[in-house]
Formats: C-alpha cells, structure tokens, sequence
C-alpha cells in the first residue's frame, strides 16, 4: 500500500502553525541555508531514540536507535547522526510556502521529502511503544487526513508501514547522500573541538531528548559567528513577542536568550 499525496489539492497542513507550538522542521547542518537567522532560531537537538534494549522493537530492529549501544561504542561518527538541527520558525508557515505549494521542492529539506514517513507528531512515539499500529496510524497519517481526500496511508499494520517507509527513504538516500555525509562530518569536528562539554554533557544529561543549548551555540558561531548569535537573539526576541510560542517553548528559549547573550 503506498502513499499518495496530492499537492494540487492539499491544504499543505504539515508546512503551518498547528497551535501546538512553533512551527519546526529537523534539519541537516547543510539545510540550514535555506533558512533566514532573523526568522529561524537553530537548535541542536537529540533525536528520539530508544533508551534501553527492552524499548527496540524486535520486529523492527531499525525503527528505534539504541543510543546506549552507539555510546558504549564510543565511536563519535556514529554518535553525531543521532542529532539534528531543529529549525524553529517564527511564523506561523514555512517561507518558501506559496498559495499551498512548495517554492523550492526539488531542493526542500530530507525531512519534508520523507513526511510522514519520519515524524514527531504527537502520539507517535507513544503509540509504537505501545505496540498500538491503529493509534500509530492515526497519529502519524493525521495532518495528511486533513490537508486532502487524496492522501492514502491504509496500511494493515507496523510491517507495511515500514517497508514502506524503507522504500521512500531508498528513494531519497542517495539524492541526500552528501548532504547527510557533510551533517556527519561537520558534528564530529564540532564534537571534537568541544571534548570535554560533550563529555560532560553526555554524562549528565544523556540519554535525552531535549535542546542542548551550549551546543547550539558552537553550531551558530562556527558557522555564522558573533553576528550569528545575535541574529539568533533577534529571532528569539520576535518569536516571545508573538503568540506562536507555546508555554514550554517560551521557557526554553528565554534561558537559550540568556545563554547566547552571555556568549558574545
């Protein structure tokens, strides 16, 4: 059973505001780019990932990570793939959304070319825990139901959905290729030339799931520099004046403020 998305008809659901928070979108470093510093606040952030040998499906021994296994390896290329960079936008749509439609679509970001496929939408995660593909399926296909008529996602069970899914991301794999090798490489140096942060990191607050703001701060001057930051400290300023941000956002940004003004 595959996946069928109509774009001339969709209301385009999973590029907008969905009252849940900002709009955001987990990005490789080389998709940062495409994105303005004044309306884009970048955060580094570690992937869900299954925190113990009991939480990997048997089944489907790929769906979940086993972050303890990558670490007790102790091979840093393979620990930097469990980040991303989560794109916060502090309006309420993505900006290359136009009537509906992508303006960049043969160069949108992996994560928008793998949708639904690879999610955060609420309930997912719990739902594949649970080993509950009905409410899985609901959650995961649910902006898709609403945004048009057309798009199918009926699959009969965890089986079908990840072989499917394993099809999609084989499409996309090698179009995506270098920019996932350059996502690799570029965190193992920031790792690298921040040892002793990444190890203190790792040894209080791992496994989470959560922004890791020191980190986030390496990724914008190493690549942006001073005048990154304090463009990142615009955006975050734009984004508490609005009504976009939800209650857990706002904490969490004005401690990131604080952090990157404190940086300069």
């Amino acid at each position: 059973m595959s996946f069928i998305c109509d774009p001339e008809t969709g209301k385009a659901l999973c590029c907008k505001y969905d009252g849940r928070g900002l709009f955001a979108l987990d990005l490789f470093v080389g998709e940062m780019e495409l994105f303005h510093l004044e309306s884009t606040i970048f955060l580094l952030n570690l992937m869900h990932v299954a925190k113990t040998k009991e939480e990997k499906s048997k089944d489907y021994p790929d769906a979940y990570i086993n972050v303890r296994n990558v670490f007790n390896d102790t091979r840093l290329p393979n620990f930097s793939l469990l980040f991303v960079v989560q794109a916060l936008m502090i309006e309420e749509e993505c900006p290359y959304l136009e009537g509906n439609k992508c303006s960049i679509y043969s160069k949108r970001p992996f994560i928008c070319a793998v949708y639904p496929f690879i999610n955060n939408e609420p309930g997912v995660a719990d739902a594949f825990k649970r080993r509950d593909f009905r409410s899985f399926r609901e959650s995961a296909f649910k902006k898709c139901r609403e945004c048009c008529s057309s798009c199918g996602g009926e699959f009969r069970g965890f089986y079908e959905f990840f072989r499917e899914r394993e099809k999609v991301i084989k499409k996309y794999k090698q179009k995506y290729s270098n920019i996932l090798k350059e996502h690799k490489r570029f965190l193992l140096k920031l790792f690298r030339e921040n040892l002793d942060s990444f190890q203190k990191y790792i040894r209080l607050n791992f496994p989470s799931n959560s922004w890791n703001f020191e980190f986030s701060i390496f990724l914008i001057k190493k690549i942006y520099g001073d005048e990154g930051i304090e463009s990142q400290i615009n955006a975050i300023e734009k984004a508490l004046s609005g009504q976009l941000v939800s209650q857990e956002e706002r904490k969490g940004l004005e401690i990131y403020k604080g952090l990157l003004e404190s940086s300069i």
